[in-house]
């Protein structure tokens, strides 16, 4: 199993057509101001980047307006905490007016991809999510190749569960075998596929095969081979050295006592289990004497809302949707016990 990511050098990664090493990183992604994993990810790896002697980082993701209409949860816009130097968030434009009822946002980021390929430096490009970032990178490779021009870029394609859960399987279930093929085949295209955990690996193989069963495919045994683990970016000494500094205050102003909460952090979807949490909040026992605080935004918030209203100590289950990254760390390193269903 490989460390993780922020143990990896990733200028020691040698390109297969020249002798130098990289020079820029391009991380597609959801970023800031997303709620997601990802997100804090891409800002690790770009700052771990600049410090390990890449000269440039570019971060292209969306336009915040695309982000906001499609009903991302966000953070607060005015409390998003700056990159360092050397990183540059890219937000390109669509493509396209009306007429193009689909994809105008994709073609925009392929079209900046493309522009960065071409250029000759060297590039190491790494996609967070498989739908879309990682097609949008095969695409912008595979436009640079035919416009006569050989990208100096090797490609990293990040997957996490829900990747096969949203999208495989779901195509499975539902006869779209197609899609399924189509989402694998972009997956193995790059030059290295990493999976978030072993776990996430085992979910992508078993997928595989299913799809191999169905469609007469071979990427079971191909995922199974070149998939490595590599967990998400995160440092954890420099978030408990933040933490420690941000806890009093931000535990005082969120109206806490220290150690005597119980803290969830995520998207609210159906799929984080807070259902499952407010029941056993409900049934803990001597746990159910602290307050449950939940933090975040999503599609969910407000049935949650509803569930949480309908318990048998409501008063003690606290919603926040405003917590900027700093407070994040603080209310984490005032809890009693972080919990994720």
């Amino acid at each position: 199993m490989n460390p993780p990511f922020e143990q990896i050098d990733l200028t020691d990664i040698s390109l297969p057509t020249a002798g130098h090493r990289f020079r820029r990183l391009v991380i597609v992604v959801r970023a800031d101001p997303v709620v997601c994993g990802h997100s804090g990810e891409a800002r690790n790896l770009a700052e771990a980047a600049i410090e390990r002697g890449f000269e440039e980082v570019r971060i292209v993701t969306w336009p915040i307006d695309r982000l906001r209409d499609a009903g991302l949860p966000l953070k607060p816009l005015d409390r998003i905490a700056p990159y360092g130097p050397g990183i540059t968030v890219e937000r390109p434009d669509p493509v396209g007016d009306y007429k193009v009822p689909d994809g105008r946002f994709g073609a925009g980021i392929v079209g900046r991809l493309v522009e960065l390929f071409s250029d000759g430096v060297p590039t190491l490009c790494m996609s967070l999510y498989l739908v879309p970032h990682t097609a949008l990178v095969v695409e912008a490779i595979d436009a640079t190749r035919r416009a006569g021009i050989e990208p100096n870029v090797t490609t990293i394609a990040e997957a996490v569960g829900s990747d096969i859960t949203n999208v495989v399987r779901g195509c499975v279930t539902e006869g779209r075998i197609g899609a399924a093929v189509a989402l694998l085949g972009t997956y193995l295209a790059n030059d290295h596929v990493v999976a978030v955990s072993a776990y996430t690996k085992e979910l992508i193989v078993h997928a595989a095969a299913e799809v191999d069963t169905l469609a007469g495919t071979s990427f079971e045994p191909r995922c199974r081979e070149r998939i490595e683990i590599s967990y998400p970016a995160i440092s954890t000494a420099e978030i408990e050295r933040r933490a420690a500094t941000l806890r009093s205050a931000t535990v005082r102003d969120r109206g806490l006592e220290e150690g005597r909460y119980l803290l969830s952090l995520c998207r609210l979807s159906p799929a984080k289990g807070i259902d499952d949490l407010i029941a056993a909040h409900e049934r803990a026992g001597e746990a159910a004497s602290l307050d449950l605080v939940i933090a975040g935004r999503g599609p969910d918030a407000s049935r949650l809302a509803e569930v949480a209203a309908r318990s048998s100590a409501p008063g003690r289950i606290l919603f926040l949707d405003d917590v900027d990254d700093d407070q994040k760390l603080g209310l984490m390193a005032g809890c009693a016990a972080y919990v994720l269903p």
